[in-house]
């Protein structure tokens, strides 16, 4: 009877989390065709290559090693997970691109006091919908492989033969590593992705909860 109830938790989660990413998706999809909010479908709307491109994640690390953003190459490209964005502006840091793929809504709360900036999120497809209705900088939407209505929409949009698609996994560190290796640039440098609780700490100071691993 245990296991039997465990496998009902389990698919009901399954469920409701598919619930989300759908809802998400169609909700993204029709802002972006009102609102004329960029759709991310070939690697030529970027322009990374033979530039040094900066990945930001929240790992304690950060707290030491954000500094070395200010002494960066002129040419180069800074992309933020969202965790990071409000830290790297408290600092002065602007960074080029903020990459969130979250499809929560307690992830709203990035961009809580930065609603009027102009640096454009990337979004993905099945991020939460509510980023455009607060946003008013430019909104981009990635879109992930394995994900069949992605796919399926792609296909149904004109001049997508060969579609721009970006893994994803258990958190927005795949999706902005696979996106940065896609777009060639001449190196992908790291600040903040840990991989490990840091001094016993899970995050940097002004990102997400800076909680003991203790």
């Amino acid at each position: 009877q245990r296991k039997l109830e465990e496998f009902f938790l389990e698919e009901n989660s399954l469920r409701n989390g598919e619930k989300i990413l759908s809802c998400n998706f169609y909700q993204n999809m029709k802002a972006a065709k009102q609102k004329g909010l960029e759709l991310i479908t070939e690697k030529e709307q970027f322009d990374f290559k033979g530039k040094d491109l900066y990945v930001i994640a929240a790992g304690p690390s950060l707290d030491v090693n954000l500094d070395q953003l200010l002494e960066r190459p002129k040419n180069s490209i800074v992309i933020a997970m969202g965790t990071v964005f409000r830290k790297l502006m408290k600092k002065g840091i602007r960074p080029d691109y903020v990459m969130i793929t979250d499809p929560n809504n307690r992830v709203i709360s990035q961009i809580t006091g930065l609603e009027g900036e102009n640096i454009p999120l990337l979004l993905l497809s099945t991020a939460n919908y509510q980023f455009h209705r607060y946003y008013r900088g430019p909104i981009k939407f990635l879109f992930q492989k394995g994900y069949p209505i992605a796919l399926e929409y792609l296909n149904q949009m004109s001049g997508s033969k060969s579609p721009f698609l970006i893994e994803t996994g258990g958190s927005v560190a795949t999706a902005c590593l696979d996106f940065a290796i896609q777009l060639n640039p001449a190196r992908i440098i790291f600040l903040g992705l840990d991989l490990a609780y840091t001094n016993q700490l899970a995050h940097a100071t002004d990102t997400s909860q800076r909680l003991s691993a203790n």
